[in-house]
This record gives C-alpha cells, structure tokens and sequence, in this order.
C-alpha cells in the first residue's frame, strides 16, 4: 500500500483518503476560522473608510442634484438635449465642404429663414475656423447676402449667429470649437 503525508496536518493517508476533505483533516477547520476573521478584518475596514450607507448616499445625490440645478455658470456650454441618434442622423444628413477632414468636422443645424419659414439646415464645418467664417459659409448656404466686411460693429445690417437654444450671441473672432459642440442648433 502506498501511503502520502498531508500538507494540512501532516499525518500519513492511502491514495484514497490523501485529500483534506476526505480525512476530515484539522487544517479545513483551520482554513475556515481564518477565512472567517479575514472576512471579518473586510468587513470592519469597509465600515471604517465607508462610513455612509445607502441611505445616505441617496440623500447626498438629492440634494446634490437640487443644489446643481439652482447653480448657473456663465462659462459652460449649455447642456445637450440631444443624444447620439440624434447627432448619427445629422452626421448623415448635414452638407459642407468635403475638404474637410472627418476628424475635424463639427455638425450643427442651421436655422435659416426661408421666405418666412425658419428651415434647419444640417450642416458641418471645420471645427477650428472662427465663427466668423461658419457665419460666412451659412450665408452661402441660406442664400443670404453677408455684408459683415462692409458696415460698423453697432450697425443693423450686421449678421451674428446665436445659439439657438440659448439665444447667446457669438464671438465672431473665436474658435467654433471653443463654443459650440456636435448638434449644437445656430440662428442668424
């Protein structure tokens, strides 16, 4: 017969009763006591450094989201309504200048009076162009006359763009990327 020394104890075993579990060896009892103290070691360092239960956190989350809807900031871009259908749509609809690297492309709609209709155009330009050069090539598109070159900052017949969900005038001289993102919605 040949005989094997356990691991766990040490005592000698046929093939047949070698393993722990069969020979109810001493260090299964072992191996589940320490089991249980590390445990419970995870259990009291969770309760140490996360305090808060549940309820708290859910607490902490309503009054957050209270607290951050009372709060405005004047430098953030609005916030977008739309979601990514939305912007694939305009991505295979929006016309611009094929030139235009795909990476570079920033796809807005244009909102353009069209004999007394406001018609959304989608349309994508390169992101880092000033929004001066967008307002030209929306002119273009809308089959607008832009006189912008020709008359005073404080004249009428000057052109902006605006977005449209905000009604915020742009900076003619910044970057388009600066102020505006994919889906973002632009009136003149």
């Amino acid at each position: 017969m040949i005989y094997v020394v356990c691991d766990g104890c040490g005592d000698m075993f046929c093939l047949k009763h070698r393993h722990p579990p069969t020979h109810q060896c001493a260090s299964l009892n072992i191996a589940s006591e320490n089991k249980a103290k590390r445990r419970e070691m995870a259990e009291e360092l969770i309760a140490k450094y996360f305090k808060k239960t549940n309820d708290d956190i859910k607490d902490h989350m309503s009054t957050s989201a209270t607290s951050s809807k009372s709060q405005t900031s004047f430098t953030a871009k609005p916030k977008k309504k739309g979601n990514m259908v939305e912007i694939m749509k305009l991505k295979s609809k929006a016309r611009g200048d094929s030139s235009i690297p795909a990476d570079s492309r920033l796809f807005l709609n244009a909102e353009i009076l069209d004999n007394s209709n406001v018609v959304s155009k989608p349309m994508f330009f390169n992101k880092n162009w000033t929004i001066g050069k967008v307002l030209d090539k929306v002119a273009i598109e809308g089959k607008f006359q832009n006189v912008n070159n020709r008359v005073t900052a404080d004249d009428p017949d000057r052109l902006v763009l605006l977005i449209a969900e905000t009604g915020d005038v742009l900076n003619a001289g910044q970057k388009a990327c600066e102020l505006l993102e994919n889906g973002d919605t632009i009136s003149r």
